[in-house]
């Protein structure tokens, strides 16, 4: 699977750790740092839709219970709870499917 360059770093991050979802944001404005908030928010909510439609991430509260996905895109769809750090906040762990389909995550 090709991924660029900020998907290749998120994901390979998200391989050592659990991320909260506004990191997302925090890793597209370091590599697209043009980009106005808008756009950050559209690019990062377009790679989360991505990974989640390839069933690469779970979803958790900062309980760590399990968020169902829908829940989690509900979050990540108001712009204002998603890109801000909080203890709401849904955390991403990547799915035993994101490592059978990108090898050198095992690494």
């Amino acid at each position: 699977m090709k991924l660029s360059t900020l998907e290749a770093d998120f994901i390979g991050d998200l391989a050592q750790d659990s991320h909260g979802l506004w990191e997302v944001f925090e890793f597209v404005r370091l590599h697209h740092p043009a980009l106005n908030e808008g756009e950050v928010y559209e690019y990062g909510c377009t790679l989360v839709r991505s990974w989640a439609s390839r069933g690469w991430l779970t979803f958790r509260r900062g309980d760590g219970s399990v968020l169902l996905e829908p829940e989690a895109l509900q979050v990540l769809f108001s712009r204002a709870t998603a890109m801000v750090a909080s203890d709401d906040a849904p955390w991403l762990t990547l799915s035993p499917r994101a490592f059978d389909a990108v090898p050198w995550l095992r690494l």
